[in-house]
């Protein structure tokens, strides 16, 4: 089965039901923000497609949804070039990466997670570095940084 929340073009819903896969993709509106997050940590694998970089370089946009995949300690499909978000998603042991214009290795991937489930207990969460970016460690930094810097200026 396959959930979708958020911002999802009607032409999604279209394209299941012309394919005949409408039984098994639902498509929802936005949700709120914690029920959206009970979502994630009822999934198998979560779905991150990202910006394409330009000839100006690597999008420079992380969304959070990046975050709060990695609290949810989940597979995360990212299909996207290199940029900041795989970067960040690698050395939390939850990546699985596509490129975004290779439709057939997505779809490999995609089957070869619904016949061998097992797969997915392969991604094991790297716990201390995910919460590394909680709020508290991210604010108790800030933190620091600030009393650094003014206990120098004194």
């Amino acid at each position: 089965r396959i959930e979708l929340w958020g911002n999802i073009h009607p032409g999604n819903k279209q394209q299941a039901k012309e394919m005949g896969i409408d039984d098994l993709v639902y498509i929802e509106g936005y949700l709120p923000k914690q029920k959206s997050l009970e979502k994630n940590a009822q999934c198998d694998l979560l779905f991150l497609p990202m910006e394409s970089a330009t000839e100006k370089g690597e999008p420079l946009f992380i969304p959070g949804k990046v975050f709060e995949y990695m609290k949810a300690g989940k597979p995360v499909l990212a299909l996207s070039g290199p940029c900041d978000c795989v970067d960040i998603l690698k050395p939390s042991g939850l990546l699985v990466s596509c490129d975004p214009h290779k439709t057939e290795e997505i779809a490999e991937k995609l089957f070869s997670f619904i016949t061998d489930r097992n797969q997915l207990a392969k991604f094991i969460p790297g716990e201390h570095y995910i919460s590394s970016f909680s709020f508290r460690n991210i604010t108790g930094k800030l933190a620091e940084t600030f009393n650094e810097a003014l206990s120098n200026g004194n």
